[in-house]
């Protein structure tokens, strides 16, 4: 029967009991020293250790000289490390020169790489050189991954808006880029404070003024198109074609429209994107006479951009033609 004191949780836990006092008088010229309980068999105890490391005093307490207390802390540490998992292993890294050298042998990560890809493993080296930097690499989905500068430029593009009311067209615009960019500033007198609180959203959305101003009736079918063009290359891109807008919130005074992307087939495997576009309108008493007064057009990614830098990338992945 196994002995109480070799048992592997306890001799786990004196282990980490050992590294917290060691590492905190490991910097001074006194003792460092752990405490035993009262009944533990100190006399066949010293048969694990070396003879000039230990001294036993009442009431068992160990003296570890300041000259051999490096050499107990590299032991501890190299029977622990390859029991933590890998992040406990990665923040014993920030905890001092000599913890960050020890835990830097690609053993310890070889270790934690056999945890989730055993059959990495059977190779006599890793395909990513070491194992601390495929752990390190792969360990963790990114979640928040910096982009790279984009391709585009709102000074680039140009911006082809068509609004219908039923089959009779009410707007037609061609937007610069630069003026989607920059926006409605100031904001209108008249619109109302739900309105402004949306538009002040840190999330990036790209909203022209409708100039001139026009109006739509609630009885009627309204619709939208919308295409981009680039002025470098001379090519187009379709956002929106003939969608309607079938959702009118009151409480936000804005009417909604959106259609899903059609982007280019380099990018197979990305799909269900949509693009939103809405009319903002003014808070008057037309509405409650059936007509919406508009003095904005809004154009959203909302699903999945929410920069500018992130708006500029999805629409360089539209189909240009």
């Amino acid at each position: 029967m196994l002995k109480w004191w070799l048992h592997p949780q306890y001799i786990i836990r004196c282990s980490y009991f050992a590294l917290i006092f060691l590492s905190f008088y490991r910097s001074t010229d006194a003792f460092a020293c752990f405490l035993l309980p009262p009944n533990f068999p100190g006399k066949d105890f010293q048969s694990y250790l070396p003879p000039q490391i230990i001294q036993i005093q009442p009431p068992q307490i160990f003296f570890v000289e300041q000259h051999c207390l490096k050499m107990f802390t590299e032991e501890v540490l190299k029977n622990v490390f390859p029991l933590l998992e890998g992040e406990d292993l990665a923040a014993c890294m920030g905890v001092c020169k000599q913890w960050r050298h020890i835990a830097k042998d690609d053993f310890y990560w070889k270790c934690q790489c056999a945890k989730k890809w055993p059959s990495v493993c059977k190779r006599t080296k890793p395909p990513t050189g070491t194992y601390y930097k495929m752990f390190q690499t792969f360990s963790k989905r990114r979640l928040n991954r910096t982009l790279p500068p984009p391709r585009l430029s709102f000074e680039n593009l140009e911006f082809f808006v068509d609004i219908w009311s039923e089959d009779k067209p009410v707007y037609s615009g061609l937007i610069p880029g630069l003026a989607m960019e920059t926006g409605i500033k100031p904001l209108p007198s008249g619109i109302s404070n739900v309105l402004r609180t949306h538009l002040a959203k840190p999330d990036y959305k790209m909203v022209v003024p409708a100039e001139p101003r026009f109006t739509v009736p609630l009885n009627q079918t309204v619709s939208v198109s919308m295409l981009v063009g680039r002025n470098d290359s001379d090519k187009v891109a379709r956002i929106i074609n003939r969608s309607v807008f079938e959702y009118i919130d009151r409480s936000s005074y804005r009417a909604l429209a959106f259609e899903y992307l059609d982007l280019s087939p380099y990018y197979p495997f990305v799909s269900g994107i949509r693009a939103w576009v809405s009319l903002l309108f003014m808070d008057a008493e037309d509405i409650n006479d059936g007509v919406l007064d508009v003095f904005g057009i809004q154009l959203d990614f909302c699903d999945v951009a929410e920069t500018k830098e992130e708006v500029l990338w999805l629409l360089d992945m539209l189909d240009w033609k």
